[in-house]
Order: C-alpha cells, then sequence, then structure tokens
C-alpha cells in the first residue's frame, strides 16, 4: 500500500466524524434556541465534537476495512449515509419528544430540517447501494454527488436554525381594575399527589378534610405534558405558560466546552447520556430565577397590589413577595410523625414534621396583623413519601397483594396523607369567611408498570416504590366562596390552576397564557357577576413596592 494510500485511510474517516459534530451541533441550537447561531459557532462546535468522534471513526473504519478487505473510501459512502440517516432519527425524534420544550415555530423547522435530512439519507444510500451491488468505482460525478449531498445536509440544518423568529411577546398595560371583596385564599401545593390515592382514601373516612373538600368544592385531574420534568411542570402550574416560555426546562443548566461557558444549554439530547461525554470542558448548575422569563401567578398577584406570601418553594420561584418561615408546629398532631418513625420510615416523619412546620407557619400569618390576601405554600415531602411507598400502596390497595413490605408502605402512605390532611382541615378553619382553599398538584406519583416493574421485581430494593415516568395526573381541589358543590371537572390541565386563581381574585387573565379559567368549577351567580377581561400580557408588568412585609427579605 502507498503512502498516499495509507494517509487517506487515516483521514478519510474523520470526515463523518465532523458531520457527526456539525449535526450535534445543530441539534443543541435547535433545542437551545435562544442561544445566537452563526456560522463560526457551528464551526467550532463541529470542530469540537469531531474531534471527540474522530478515534472512534478512524478505528472503526480501519478495523472493518481490513474485515471486508476493502479500502476506507469504499466504506466512506455508507458511513456517510449512516450519520446523515441518525441525524434525521434524532431531529425527528427531538421535535417530538420537546413539542412542549421548543417554541412554536422551532419544531416545524426542527422537523424540515429532518425531512431534508431523510431526503439526503436516501440519494446517499440509493448511491452506495448502487456502486456496492455493481461493484462499480466511484466516478467524479458519485464523488461529487456524496459531497453536496453531505454539504447539503449541513447547510439544510444552518438555514432552517437560523432562519427562526421567535413570536412578538405582547406588552404590558397598567392595571386599573374595580375588584369586588376577593376571598381570603390560601393555595396548597402537593407535589406527587394523585386523586388515584386522595380519592379511596376519602371514601374510606380516612382523610375526612379531603373528603370535605370533594363533597363541598371542585375537584379536577391535571394533565401535564411529556417528557415528564417536574420543574418544569411546576414551573407551567405556577406561570400558565409552557416551558419554552417560561424558561425552567429543567432542574440545571449546562455549558459546553464546545460552544463557550458564555453560551448556557437548557435542553440536551436524550437517550445518548449526552451529560457524561457532551459537556468536556463545561459544567452543570442548578437552574435560577435569572432563567425564568415569565411571571408566577404569586408575582402577578404582588405586581396587581394584592399582598402575598410564599413558603417552601424552590428559589427560582420565589421571588419578590414575602417569604413564610417554618414555625414550630402544635404537639397535639405528633401520632403521625411518630407512627411514621415507629414503623420504620424516620425520613417520612421528618418530611412531614417540615410540612406541618410550613402549615404552622401559614396559620400563624393568618392569625398575626395585616395577614396577606393570598397565601401559597408548597408541602414538598409528599413527593418524598410517594416516591417510597406508591408502588407498594396500590398493590395492598388495588391488587389485593398480602406481602408484609406492601401493607406496610400502604400504611406509611396513608399516615403520611392522614397528616396532611389534619393540616388542610386546620388551614380551613384558620380561614375568616369570604374564603378559598386551593390544594393542587402539578404532577403525580405513579406506581412502576412495564419494564420498571418487571425490574424494580428482580431486584432486592425500591420494590414498593413510586415513578415519576408516567401517569397519573395532578391533582385540583377547591373550596370557598363562589365554587360549586360537588362538581367533578372532566377536563383540566396543569396550566388551567393560575388563570382560574385569577379569575378567582377579580384579575383579568392575560391573553399571552397557554391555560384558560375552569369556569366549570364556579357557581352560576358569580360567573354572571364577573365577566372574564384581559390585558395583552403581565410580562414586563412593573414590580409593586409594597408587595413585600414589613422586614421580609
Amino acid at each position: 500500500m502507498s503512502r498516499r494510500a495509507r494517509a487517506a485511510d487515516w483521514i478519510l474517516p474523520l470526515v463523518p466524524a465532523l458531520l457527526v459534530g456539525a449535526h450535534l451541533t445543530g441539534l443543541l441550537f435547535f433545542l437551545n434556541p435562544h442561544l445566537p447561531v452563526s456560522w463560526p459557532a457551528l464551526v467550532r462546535g463541529s470542530a469540537f465534537y469531531g474531534a471527540l468522534f474522530a478515534p472512534p471513526s478512524v478505528a472503526f473504519h480501519l478495523v472493518l476495512a481490513r474485515r471486508r478487505r476493502v479500502p476506507v473510501a469504499r466504506l466512506l459512502p455508507w458511513t456517510l449515509t449512516a450519520v446523515i440517516a441518525a441525524g434525521a432519527l434524532a431531529d425527528w425524534v427531538h421535535a417530538s419528544i420537546y413539542s412542549f420544550f421548543l417554541p412554536r415555530g422551532i419544531d416545524v423547522q426542527l422537523i424540515k430540517t429532518a425531512l431534508w435530512l431523510t431526503f439526503g439519507g436516501v440519494l446517499a444510500f440509493y448511491t452506495a447501494l448502487l456502486h456496492t451491488i455493481h461493484r462499480r468505482r466511484y466516478g467524479a460525478r458519485s464523488r461529487l454527488l456524496l459531497a453536496l449531498v453531505t454539504l447539503g445536509t449541513v447547510y439544510a440544518m444552518f438555514d432552517r436554525r437560523a432562519s427562526f423568529r421567535p413570536p412578538p411577546a405582547g406588552s404590558p398595560r397598567p392595571l386599573a381594575v374595580e375588584s369586588e371583596a376577593a376571598p381570603l385564599t390560601v393555595v396548597v401545593e402537593l407535589p406527587g399527589a394523585t386523586l388515584d390515592a386522595l380519592l379511596p382514601l376519602a371514601e374510606q373516612g380516612k382523610l375526612p378534610a379531603v373528603a370535605a373538600l370533594l363533597d363541598h368544592g371542585a375537584a379536577a385531574r391535571l394533565a401535564g405534558f411529556a417528557p415528564v420534568e417536574t420543574t418544569a411542570l411546576g414551573a407551567s402550574w405556577a406561570t400558565a405558560k409552557l416551558p419554552f416560555e417560561h424558561g425552567l426546562t429543567g432542574a440545571r443548566v449546562f455549558t459546553s466546552g464546545a460552544l463557550g461557558s458564555a453560551a448556557l444549554l437548557r435542553l440536551l439530547p436524550v437517550g445518548v447520556g449526552f451529560e457524561r461525554w457532551g459537556l468536556v470542558g463545561g459544567g452543570a448548575r442548578p437552574i435560577g430565577a435569572a432563567e425564568r422569563t415569565a411571571l408566577p401567578v404569586w408575582e402577578i398577584l404582588a405586581r396587581a397590589g394584592r399582598r402575598v406570601a410564599l413558603g417552601g418553594y424552590p428559589p427560582a420561584l420565589a421571588t419578590e413577595v414575602e417569604t413564610l418561615t417554618p414555625v414550630a408546629a402544635p404537639l397535639a398532631r405528633l401520632r403521625a410523625e411518630q407512627a411514621l418513625a415507629e414503623s420504620g420510615w424516620s425520613h417520612l416523619a421528618a418530611a412531614l414534621a417540615e410540612d406541618r412546620r410550613l402549615a404552622a407557619a401559614v396559620r400563624a400569618r393568618l392569625a398575626g396583623d395585616a395577614p396577606p390576601q393570598v397565601l401559597f405554600v408548597r408541602l414538598g415531602g409528599l413527593e418524598t413519601a410517594s416516591l417510597a411507598t406508591f408502588g407498594g400502596f396500590l398493590r395492598a390497595e388495588f391488587e389485593g397483594s398480602r406481602a408484609g413490605e406492601s401493607r406496610r408502605a400502604a400504611d406509611a402512605l396513608t399516615t403520611y396523607l392522614a397528616g396532611l390532611d389534619a393540616e388542610l382541615a386546620a388551614l380551613w378553619e384558620s380561614l375568616p369567611p369570604p374564603r378559598l382553599l386551593v390544594v393542587s398538584s402539578a404532577w403525580g406519583v405513579a406506581g412502576p408498570s412495564g419494564v420498571t416493574r418487571i425490574w424494580r421485581e428482580l431486584g432486592a430494593s425500591r420494590r414498593t416504590g413510586g415513578t415519576l415516568g408516567g401517569p397519573p395526573d395532578g391533582a385540583l381541589l377547591l373550596r370557598g366562596d363562589g365554587v360549586r358543590l360537588g362538581v367533578h371537572l372532566p377536563a383540566a390541565r396543569v396550566l388551567d390552576v393560575a388563570p382560574t386563581l385569577l379569575y378567582a381574585l377579580d384579575l383579568p387573565l392575560a391573553r399571552d397564557f397557554d391555560g384558560r379559567v375552569l369556569a366549570e368549577a364556579f357557581e352560576p351567580a358569580l360567573l354572571q357577576r364577573r365577566a372574564l377581561a384581559f390585558v395583552p400580557s403581565y410580562e414586563g408588568l412593573p414590580a409593586n413596592p409594597l408587595s413585600r412585609a414589613p422586614g421580609a427579605p
């Protein structure tokens, strides 16, 4: 073999590696449309990821060429075809998976890119197939066609991404609302709560406060969206907007050495372990308020002049309003914590104790001077309890399992919910009329199913645990002045909670909300008296300097 042929065997495999880098960089720009895109950025990312894929590409081509006893140049059309096909598949898959996380319009551009790549892959495949079957030599026209197809897929990807223009944002305007007497409102968020657990236990008389909410108020399942990312679901619950609008697409943001430390990545490719190898030279940090691009409902209320207090929410959402400080809970309701600790669930006992301290802070604030008009509290311990016990609860309560571990898990979850139920009853009693109590969750914990259940059955741990990988949906319970009695809402979404709260508190809705008012939850007299009002947007509305309580941080 000549020196020139040996050099070609080492150089040609770099072409598929660079092509992988180009399409991977393009996919990152599609998944993160806030990043400015340019040819220099594309070249830098292609070179960076191309260098990562160069060693395995060279090794693969050399080994396969030796086994097949053909030159590397004969393998190159097939590997280029495989890379183009993989790029098309990745674009199709991510356009589907992240359909709720990408801005309107860019998902269409990603689909168009996938179509162009599919067409290019068919051309490359047809060319390689004909030359392989007939053992024809690649002539100048065939080589030119393959080069044009390869470069064309990169250009199509870059052109589709560069042509994206985000939709214009609505403009806020000062609020001038003649409000009627809005009810004193407490909103309790219970992450992980699901009607699949609340309904049967309420019917058995084990959750009297929840039963009262169901009998004397309105209830609904809240449909979420996939993939199940709790940070994104919680932010959509609070903002009535999809993830691409509020910006909190996950628990962390990332940087990659390919795009520089100034380029924050909110979404990463799925299914290939990208976080482990694709962030070389970069890193990750918890997502914060700086990434949030939409106002949660409590900030809207505060900027509209309502007194608001907040407790238990993550830093990315807890801004601008008075923050509740947990206080010592009454000793009279320690029974649930003691029962959990004695049965071996000490971490759940600690979580319940923290939830009770936050609930006590709400009651203390209501009993103090100048209480807030609206209080939001997030009791996050239920998610921990459900993830540890919900699989066993389903087996014991719905499948009739008599296994000791399932029964213990069911008893633990029932005890935890009973402890929260007592706090809900106390909160309702502490609210003077007119009053409104809202209990909600943006997502629910489900029992393991399919492969997950089989894997846990074979393993020795987490057999009784729950999962966030699918249904059931979240929940919404309302009780108070103007709410219909004993009604179950047939269709509701996570995005509908914030608009419904604003309507209940006699504030207009923003036209850029993705949710709607659940009007079916309110009495006809209230609906006739209070017409729906709209503003273009709440984004950009100036902060109210009186929104914080004196001495609040």
